[in-house]
């Protein structure tokens, strides 16, 4: 059951990061078929309802090209479906090759992945880089079944910045 529990965990990490962001282009699709491997300093599976099973430091998740890292990761799970994942750390840091080659990474204090309403939510420090452009703004929330991406300034301060590089100006 530890295993199952573990499997889980990895496959909502790998979903969370290879949808992140505006659709699925934005991740290299042949990762989704390789093994899973999770590595942490230690782990708590629980299997009674209502307890989260836990992963902690220096937590890395791989998938083919994927890598995260984080701090810790906490898995809810229902009857046995894992429910929600969230990632905190310091920070959680997403990298992935695209298909076409391409850099992405994803930076935040915390990922949270809500498989219930199909909606991923970064806080703290989130930047999003690629060579097309980037990201930064205190959080913002990407809901997979729309392709519906927001980010938003805090009420105590930060803005939202963007920048769309011309394909003519990456270089390479």
């Amino acid at each position: 059951m530890a295993v199952k529990a573990i499997n889980k965990t990895a496959a909502v990490a790998v979903a969370l990061s290879g949808l992140l962001l505006a659709g699925s282009a934005w991740a290299r699709s042949s990762d989704r078929n390789q093994p899973i491997d999770i590595s942490a300093d230690a782990g708590v599976m629980e299997q009674a309802a209502g307890k989260p099973s836990i992963v902690t430091g220096n937590v890395v998740i791989t998938q083919g090209s994927l890598v995260i890292n984080s701090s810790k990761g906490t898995v809810y799970s229902n009857d046995g479906d894992v429910s929600r994942v969230i990632l905190t750390g310091s920070p959680v840091r997403l990298q992935q090759t695209q298909d076409n080659g391409d850099p992405l990474t994803v930076n935040a204090s915390q990922a949270d992945y809500n498989l219930n309403t199909d909606i991923v939510v970064l806080t703290g420090n989130v930047r999003i880089s690629q060579p097309s452009g980037n990201l930064s703004a205190p959080s913002a929330t990407y809901n997979m079944s729309t392709g519906r991406f927001v980010s938003q300034a805090s009420s105590t301060g930060g803005r939202v910045k963007m920048r769309f590089v011309p394909k003519s100006n990456r270089g390479g």
